[in-house]
C-alpha cells in the first residue's frame, strides 16, 4: 500500500473542558497551522448511543443576539424544521438559566438582554425522532445511522447566530469511538471553521468506524465507509486516490485543505456535495466487482468540491445543467482514463445518458423547454439537467478536440473558469454566458452555435452527428439507444476516439 494511503485505527478519547451553569469559559482556539481566530462560537456535543443515540449540545456565544436559528435547509420532513429534534433547550446568560423558546422561521428566543454579554445555550437532540421521519426518505441530508456509527449533517445539529463566523467544534465521545469531518483540526484538538456556510453545510461521522485516508499533495481526504460498505473499504483507496489526483491537477489548485467522504449503506442511491464533505447513499455493498457505479459516484460528489462548492454560479436555476451535467461527464471521463471503466461499460453509460435525453425531448410537457429553463424545476427536469447537461459537455469536448487536434478538451475549459471565477479570486459567481465565451475561444465559433440552438434555445441535439466525429455509431429506436465504435474512421477521428474511451481497436 502506497505511503500516501494510510488506515486509520479506532478513535482517541477526545477530551475538552466542560462548562458549568455558573462560569462561562471561552478560550481563544488556535489552529494547526499557526494561524488564531477569536470571538468565535464554541460548540461541545457530547454523543452517547445506549439505549439509543443521544446528542448533548452547549455553544458558547461571545455575544448575545436577539435570537438563534436553526437551518431550514432539507428540512421539509418536519413542519417546524429541524427545530423539531430539540429538547430542554436552556440560555444560561450572567450564571441565570431561562429556557429559549421556539417562534417562527426556526428561531430560538432567550429571556436575556442583548448585546456585548456572553450567552451559553445548550440542547439535546431527537434523534430517534429523525429516523422514525426519515424512514423513508433520502439520508444523504438527515441524520443516519448503522448501529455503531452516526452520521450527521451541520445543519441539524448546531443553533447558530447570523452574526458568527468563526467557530470551534469539540466532541465528548465513548472511549474508542472517532470522529471525522472536512473541518481542520485544532490545536486543543477539537475542530474549527471560518464561516456559517462550514459549520452547516458538512457532514459529521462519530462513533466505532474506520476510516482511508488519502494525502494528495496536502489535500487530506478521509473516506468513512459505513454499514455493509466497511467490509470494502480497501476498494476505496485506489478509486479516491486517482480522482482526488486527476481533479486536483485538472485544476492546478494549490490549496491545503481537509475533505471528509461519507458512504451510506441504504436502499436511495444518491448522493449530497457539501462545503468540504460530501454524503454518498449506495444500495449495493461496494466491492471491486460493482466499481464501475460507486466509483463514478464518487468522482461526481468530489468533483463538487471545485465546481460547486469552491467555484459557484451567479444563477443557480439556469447553471443546472451544466454544475450537473458536465461534473457527471467529468466523473465519467475519471473513470474511463483512470481504467477503472471497461469501454462496454462506458458505452452503457453513453446509451443511458441519450435514452433518458430522448425521452425528455419527446416529452409532451417538455418539448419546447431549454436545458437553461429546465433547472428551475431540478427534481422534475432531472433527465435535462444530468443526461442532457451530460450530453452537451460531450459534444463540446468532440467539437474542442476536433478543432485543436486532440490537445484541447473539456478539461481546459473549466481550468479557464476556475483560473477566473473560482471563489478565492472573486464573490462573482460564473455565468453560463462566460462559459461559453471561453469555450468558443477555444472551439471556435460552432460552440457558440451549439449553444444558442441546444442549450439556450429548446432543439434536439442532433447526437447521432456527434457521436459520429467521434468515431461511435449511435442507433436511437424507440427511445432505446445503443452505441458502439465505427468499424472504419480516419485517423483524425481515430485519434479523437481514442482520447474520449481508449483503443477499442
Amino acid at each position: 500500500m502506497p505511503q500516501h494511503w494510510r488506515r486509520q485505527g479506532i478513535a482517541r478519547l477526545v477530551v475538552v473542558v466542560s462548562l458549568s451553569l455558573g462560569l462561562l469559559c471561552c478560550p481563544e482556539a488556535r489552529a494547526t497551522d499557526g494561524a488564531s481566530w477569536s470571538e468565535g462560537v464554541v460548540y461541545t456535543v457530547s454523543v452517547s448511543s445506549f439505549p439509543s443515540w443521544k446528542l448533548d449540545v452547549s455553544a458558547e456565544f461571545p455575544h448575545t443576539p436577539e435570537y438563534f436559528t436553526m437551518s431550514d435547509w432539507s428540512s421539509f420532513r418536519f413542519d417546524e424544521g429541524w427545530s423539531a429534534l430539540i429538547q430542554d433547550a436552556v440560555a444560561i446568560q450572567g450564571g441565570e438559566s431561562s429556557a429559549l423558546t421556539p417562534g417562527s422561521e426556526n428561531r430560538w428566543h432567550h429571556g436575556g438582554s442583548t448585546g456585548a454579554e456572553p450567552i451559553v445555550v445548550r440542547y439535546s437532540l431527537d434523534l430517534e425522532k429523525a429516523f422514525s421521519v426519515h424512514r423513508e426518505l433520502p439520508k444523504t441530508t438527515a441524520p443516519w445511522s448503522d448501529g455503531r456509527s452516526l452520521a450527521i449533517p451541520g445543519f441539524c445539529l448546531f443553533l447558530f447566530s447570523s452574526q458568527q463566523t468563526s467557530f470551534q467544534v469539540n466532541f465528548l465521545l465513548s472511549e474508542g469511538w472517532r470522529v471525522d469531518t472536512g473541518w481542520p483540526h485544532a490545536e486543543d484538538g477539537g475542530f474549527y471553521g471560518e464561516s456559517l456556510d462550514s459549520l452547516l453545510k458538512n457532514s459529521i461521522v462519530v462513533g466505532d468506524h474506520r476510516a482511508i485516508e488519502v494525502d494528495v499533495d496536502g489535500l487530506r481526504i478521509s473516506a468513512v465507509p459505513l454499514g455493509r460498505h466497511a467490509d470494502g473499504i480497501d476498494q476505496l483507496a485506489p478509486i479516491v486516490d486517482a480522482h482526488a489526483r486527476r481533479f486536483r491537477s485538472l485544476f492546478e489548485d494549490p490549496d491545503n485543505n481537509n475533505y471528509l467522504m461519507v458512504l451510506l449503506d441504504d436502499p436511495w442511491d444518491t448522493g449530497e456535495s457539501y462545503t468540504d464533505s460530501f454524503a454518498m447513499a449506495y444500495s449495493t455493498p461496494i466491492r471491486e466487482f460493482n466499481q464501475a457505479a460507486w466509483g463514478h459516484t464518487i468522482a461526481h460528489e468530489l468533483f463538487h468540491y471545485w465546481l460547486g462548492a469552491r467555484m459557484e454560479a451567479a444563477d443557480w436555476a439556469q447553471s443546472q445543467w451544466f454544475s450537473e451535467g458536465t461534473t457527471d461527464y467529468m466523473a465519467t471521463r475519471a473513470m474511463v482514463d483512470g481504467g477503472f471503466t471497461t469501454p462496454d461499460e462506458l458505452f452503457d453509460v453513453m446509451q443511458k445518458h441519450v435514452s433518458f435525453y430522448e425521452l425528455f425531448k419527446q416529452g409532451i410537457v417538455y418539448d419546447k423547454l431549454s436545458l437553461v429553463e429546465a433547472g428551475s424545476q431540478k427534481t422534475t427536469h432531472n433527465a435535462a439537467i444530468y443526461d442532457g447537461g451530460w450530453l452537451v459537455a460531450f459534444c463540446f469536448d468532440v467539437i474542442l478536440r476536433e478543432k485543436t487536434s486532440n490537445s484541447v478538451t473539456m478539461g481546459t475549459v473549466l481550468r479557464k473558469l476556475w483560473n477566473s471565477h473560482r471563489k478565492s479570486l472573486t464573490s462573482e459567481g460564473y455565468t453560463i454566458e462566460q462559459v461559453v465565451v471561453i469555450a468558443e475561444q477555444l472551439g471556435g465559433s460552432e460552440i457558440r452555435e451549439f449553444s444558442d440552438r441546444f442549450v439556450v434555445g429548446n432543439e434536439s441535439i442532433p447526437l447521432e452527428e456527434y457521436f459520429r466525429r467521434a468515431g461511435l455509431r449511435l442507433v436511437v429506436d424507440a427511445q432505446m439507444a445503443w452505441v458502439r465504435p465505427m468499424a472504419e474512421v480516419e485517423s483524425p477521428v481515430l485519434e479523437i476516439r481514442r482520447g474520449l474511451i481508449g483503443s477499442v481497436d
